[in-house]
């Protein structure tokens, strides 16, 4: 029988329960609140897990925190 090889890219952050010592809040995805999965930010700096920042960019053209002007070709990684 084999295994599923697993995509992290597939999934929103991960899960702090995975952790034995909770990361510090600075790696934290400002939209599902899990621990940042392939983190992306805006030019001010905020970070969301990329899969995140692009459900919501199909929303919105803006950064959630601080509503600069964002798009899939501005996120840079972080």
């Amino acid at each position: 029988m084999a295994l599923k090889q697993v995509d992290f890219e597939e999934f929103h952050g991960i899960s702090t329960q995975l952790f034995v010592i909770p990361p510090s809040e600075n790696f934290y995805c400002g939209l599902c609140l899990e621990v940042l999965n392939n983190p992306h930010q805006c030019k001010n700096g905020h970070c969301f897990c990329r899969i995140c920042i692009l459900e919501s960019l199909k929303i919105r053209q803006q950064c959630p925190v601080c509503k600069c002007n964002l798009n899939e070709n501005t996120l840079s990684h972080a």
